[in-house]
């Protein structure tokens, strides 16, 4: 059963204020029953509470900085992305919310296809039903810093978007860094999404209506994949979903009108304890090896790698942008959005207040409402295309 009310999911639909910055709207959805300035969520409280999260090999714990500073001083890089990767699949688990949050028996398979020389899973979510018309369909690229995650951990967010958008729903089980590096993964994500529109009525699917989505690694897949089609001329999505996306991995240099700025995060002393710090991403230790896991000798202001220093964004397709109020990504994202505004790219961007990078979507769904909410929008969008 869900933790929270039908009540909270209203409240989030109903009650939200807007602001402006660089030159975008962004719609701010508060947090039910909490008004006040800085302070987290509740239900994200609850998933982060160190009693809950501790694991007897001391994996997890209360800070999770020091036990990542812990490994790190003990392996290699690429010896610890790999050991991170093995304590985030052991952690992870399937979500218990099925019964009461679907109506319908939901359909999966998993297809394996060999594209350009590398084997790539692909989960498909259906709807059991009339099978007379073609339906839209959305692509999801999970996060996990490019070197972790795996589509189970999206199960009963997926299944949602599939029941309630009417819409045949794919996951990309994608080459994984270090031991495959760019331009692995974001060549699966694009060989997948060609090889879905030229066989979208094998599928089910209206090729003119795909939206592609997915947070942090997965956006910036997501992003790069639009610049990609867009590129080569090819009209391949219909909508772009980034969430809590990373889209500039260089260290030096930036798009122009972009800095980071601490001022835009206002932390409540109750919080930091839970945030203790909120850092660049262009200079945190553990985005750097996670960065060069991924991108290896590569060059990082290349667009495909960091889509925020693209010279162009004139003929992007449409973007729902989702971010998080306490992510260090979340003026990456919001900045992305606006370069898509300037070039007359229809953008709407929703940042969820109270919200860490990782807790709103796919693990939390149905644990914290903007998980739900965030489900809700997608199908929205998903609907209307």
């Amino acid at each position: 059963m869900r933790k929270y009310d039908e009540s909270d999911l209203k409240h989030l639909q109903d009650n939200y204020e807007t602001v402006e910055l660089n030159g975008v709207t962004i719609q701010v959805k508060k947090i039910p029953g909490e008004e006040r300035e800085g302070y987290m969520d509740p239900w994200v409280i609850e998933t982060i509470n160190p009693a809950a999260l501790t694991r007897a090999d001391g994996a997890i714990t209360e800070n999770t900085n020091a036990t990542l500073d812990a490994m790190m001083s003990q392996m290699s890089p690429e010896q610890f992305l790999v050991a991170l990767r093995n304590v985030m699949e052991g952690s992870a688990s399937d979500s218990t919310f099925k019964e009461e949050l679907f109506e319908r028996d939901i359909d999966v398979q998993l297809e394996e296809l060999m594209l350009h020389g590398n084997r790539v899973g692909l989960w498909r979510y259906n709807v059991p039903g009339d099978e007379s018309g073609l339906r839209p369909s959305f692509i999801h690229i999970h996060g996990g810093g490019w070197f972790a995650g795996h589509p189970r951990g999206n199960d009963n967010f997926l299944r949602y978007i599939a029941e309630k958008a009417d819409a045949v729903v794919f996951d990309i089980d994608y080459s994984l860094s270090p031991e495959f590096q760019y331009p692995n993964g974001l060549n699966d994500c694009y060989n997948v999404l060609k090889h879905i529109h030229e066989h979208s009525e094998v599928y089910g699917v209206d090729k003119n209506r795909i939206a592609v989505g997915g947070g942090s690694a997965g956006g910036n897949y997501t992003t790069a994949l639009a610049l990609r089609a867009r590129d080569e001329g090819l009209p391949l999505i219909a909508l772009q979903i980034p969430m809590v996306p990373a889209v500039l991995l260089a260290k030096d240099g930036t798009a122009a009108g972009y800095t980071w700025d601490p001022s835009q995060f206002t932390v409540a002393p109750e919080t930091q304890r839970f945030v203790p710090e909120i850092k660049d991403p262009q200079h945190d230790p553990h985005m750097d090896i996670m960065i060069a896991g991924y991108l290896g000798d590569a060059d990082p202001s290349d667009p495909y790698a960091s889509p925020m220093l693209a010279g162009n964004f004139t003929g992007l397709p449409p973007a729902l942008i989702i971010t998080s109020e306490f992510d260090a990504l979340r003026l990456q994202g919001e900045f992305y959005g606006s370069q898509l505004a300037k070039a007359n790219v229809p953008v709407r961007i929703i940042r969820y207040k109270g919200q860490t990078h990782s807790s709103v979507g796919n693990s939390t769904f149905g644990i914290v409402p903007q998980s739900e909410d965030c489900a809700v929008e997608i199908v929205k969008a998903i609907r209307e295309l």
